[in-house]
């Protein structure tokens, strides 16, 4: 029984531990790294795409369980809000994937 007891006692301390930590990080347990994600999408039951954000660029990646894949790297933009007079994605895609067949010709 005072196994148990400790076993709490431990638990119960860390817990208090890792609620000071976010308290006084203001929530982010991570370091400023300079990297910030963007944005991503689900393209398979454990396959993503993801923008993300370093200094003044944006990598897109492949993301699968057990590898990262790079797929493109575009200069820093703006993201605007959808309803907005903002191009359509297909056409944007389709502009992209046909620069990206042409820089492997």
């Amino acid at each position: 029984m005072q196994m148990v007891g400790a076993l709490g006692v431990v638990l119960a301390t860390l817990f208090a531990v890792l609620w000071l930590l976010r308290r006084l990080s203001g929530g982010r347990l991570t370091g400023s790294a300079p990297i910030r994600t963007v944005g991503g999408i689900a393209v398979g039951s454990r396959e993503r795409v993801v923008l993300l954000e370093i200094g003044e660029h944006w990598l897109v990646v492949g993301v699968a369980p057990g590898s990262v894949t790079g797929i493109a790297t575009l200069p820093r933009g703006e993201i605007s809000p959808a309803g907005t007079d903002a191009k359509p994605v297909a056409a944007d895609f389709g502009a992209l994937l046909a620069k990206l067949k042409a820089g492997r010709s």
